[in-house]
């Protein structure tokens, strides 16, 4: 089969992509939708996970359940010709814990008080994936290209789960380039060195149950083994370098104030460098072992994960760039814009709007990192060239993890820059399958960081996916949400018309 187009060829199949998307976008708009009205938390995305799989499998794509130990995580593979290049892309598709908001409310108004809502736009991101797949395979196999193209559904993203044991099982092996997407307030790749490496675990510490009036010097508090370790990690927050950020949340510490609690536990956090974050573990960990020793407990640690930071291929990302300015921002309508100032006044944001065409630039690495969150796509930088698309979901300011986000990602403006972002990301892939040329300094520069910086898992050998995470919380909502579930074929989006009042 023919391989090496002209750029003239590679232009008219790129604006054959485009018009494709254009026919096709409401399509991705309602998966979007779709997903955002499930909202699911990590671990527990088996309707979003299954809409997704199920879409690609009609679109002919063939579908590995299960992966990885996870039953919400699967790889779909459409290969046409040689099978060379293969390009991944990858799909999220998690919530966030009590973000539950009303789409396209000026103010906040939960749908239902504590449920899950999309707060990071992984609905949008979702439909993206699978949007630039379709339109991946479909020129595939039109232009009769060599190649094949991956979609990896990856869940628990917001737990930064997933990655580590993908990659464990050798799921990203053979990838030319990987193609991720994150929704944003901008439009634009990023490339170099981004997010803080992290730890996630729990300490669950075991004491002795007594009467806390009656006899309390016959118990042993497990409660007081966490409040001790809490103590001691604020201790020594001084003693980390600036880059490091640690939090922790207490999932269980005891049922009634009357029993000395015999079983307690505390989730941390550890970020920082990939430098220093295996020695903030540690200090970390001394701290657990100093509390059990001190109210004479026990306790054990399990690891959820243990992830990089991302490491974008700049060579990857310039194409990626080239990809957006050819495609532009979003055209927004006067209501869009509208929509988006209003939204900001009533929130105490500054009135930006949405961001213009001013605003497409390359995103570098920051002189000096600083610390910031995480993502586990850090994981499959380091074993395949991997670069990330910012798409403008969201007005200017939004906060993220928030519900503002939950109430913007499935309005008319999360639906256009879908379809645009949608477009940069084919445009991306088919100068891949079209030039194999445009491959070479992208694979330069990933042996230059495998040099540098050879893959070594986080992940402790014993460490299993924690499958069960959020079961029983996801569990006490999911009958409540259910009347406000929407139809992938709805012939409506749920926001229609934006409330300007």
């Amino acid at each position: 089969m023919a391989q090496r187009k002209t750029q003239s060829e590679q232009r008219r199949i790129k604006d054959d992509a485009q018009v494709f998307a254009d026919e096709t976008q409401t399509t991705y708009h309602r998966l979007s939708d779709a997903i955002w009205s499930y909202a699911e938390l990590p671990m527990q995305e088996f309707r979003s996970s299954g809409l997704l799989a199920e879409h690609l499998e009609a679109e002919g794509f063939d579908i590995e359940r299960g992966v990885a130990g996870m039953p919400t995580a699967f790889v779909a593979t459409a290969s046409n010709g040689t099978g060379k290049p293969t390009i991944g892309i990858l799909a999220e598709y998690d919530a966030l814990p009590s973000l539950s908001q009303t789409a396209g409310h000026l103010t906040h108004a939960p749908l239902i008080d504590g449920a899950p809502g999309h707060g990071c736009t992984h609905n949008a991101m979702g439909a993206t994936s699978a949007f630039t797949a379709v339109a991946l395979k479909r020129a595939l196999e039109r232009e009769q290209l060599d190649g094949t193209i991956k979609l990896f559904g990856c869940p628990g993203e917001e737990a930064l789960v997933s990655r580590p044991y993908m990659v464990r099982e050798g799921v990203f092996d053979g990838l030319d380039a990987v193609l991720d997407n994150h929704g944003a307030d901008i439009f634009r790749p990023v490339a170099g060195v981004s997010y803080s490496a992290m730890y996630s675990f729990v300490v669950t510490f075991h004491g002795r149950t007594a009467h806390a009036a009656g006899d309390p010097w016959h118990g042993i508090s497990a409660l007081h083994a966490v409040e001790l370790m809490n103590h001691a990690v604020n201790m020594l927050r001084e003693h980390l370098y600036y880059t490091a950020r640690v939090h922790c949340v207490i999932p269980e510490g005891g049922r009634s104030p009357n029993v000395v609690p015999d079983e307690a536990s505390v989730w941390y956090y550890v970020r920082d460098s990939d430098e220093r974050v295996a020695e903030d573990f540690r200090k970390v960990l001394r701290c657990a072992e100093g509390a059990a020793i001190a109210t004479g407990c026990t306790h054990k640690v399990r690891t959820y994960t243990g992830i990089h930071q991302n490491y974008g291929n700049r060579a990857l990302a310039n194409i990626m760039h080239e990809n957006v300015a050819q495609v532009g921002m979003p055209v927004w309508s006067e209501e869009d814009v509208r929509f988006a100032k209003m939204f900001q006044k009533e929130n105490g944001l500054k009135q930006k709007g949405l961001q213009g065409n001013h605003g497409a630039v390359l995103s570098q690495s920051a002189k000096d990192f600083t610390g910031s969150g995480s993502s586990d796509v850090g994981e499959v930088t380091l074993v395949a060239p991997t670069a990330s698309l910012l798409f403008p979901v969201l007005p200017r300011e939004v906060c993220g993890h928030h519900w503002q986000t939950v109430s913007l990602s499935a309005t008319p403006i999360a639906h256009k820059a879908i379809t645009a972002a949608a477009k940069a990301l084919t445009g991306t892939g088919i100068d891949l399958l079209c030039d194999p040329n445009r491959l070479t300094p992208i694979r330069e520069e990933f042996a230059r960081l495998q040099k540098r910086m050879p893959y070594k898992s986080y992940l402790p050998e014993d460490a299993t996916p924690p499958i069960d995470l959020n079961r029983e919380a996801m569990a006490a909502v999911r009958s409540q949400m259910e009347p406000h579930y929407v139809a992938p074929d709805s012939a409506n989006p749920i926001v229609e018309t934006y409330t300007l009042e």
